[in-house]
């Protein structure tokens, strides 16, 4: 697998490891709920809303 990505084998180790973890970074936390408050988003207007329309409604929660 390193070989066809092309990296090294501790480099793609260290990614699975950070990948494996159930502990999210605040980051990664902040996004997780955006993509779920997104989803719903679209879900609610039936497949509708775009982009700008779901980024204004998500700004106001």
């Amino acid at each position: 697998m390193t070989r066809l990505l092309k990296v090294s084998t501790s480099g793609y180790y260290q990614h699975v490891r950070r990948r494996a973890a159930t502990v999210f970074t605040p980051r990664q936390q902040r996004r997780a709920d955006l993509e779920i408050k997104i989803v719903e988003v679209h879900k609610e207007s039936k497949g509708t809303y775009g982009s700008p329309p779901s980024c204004g409604h998500v700004a106001r929660w």
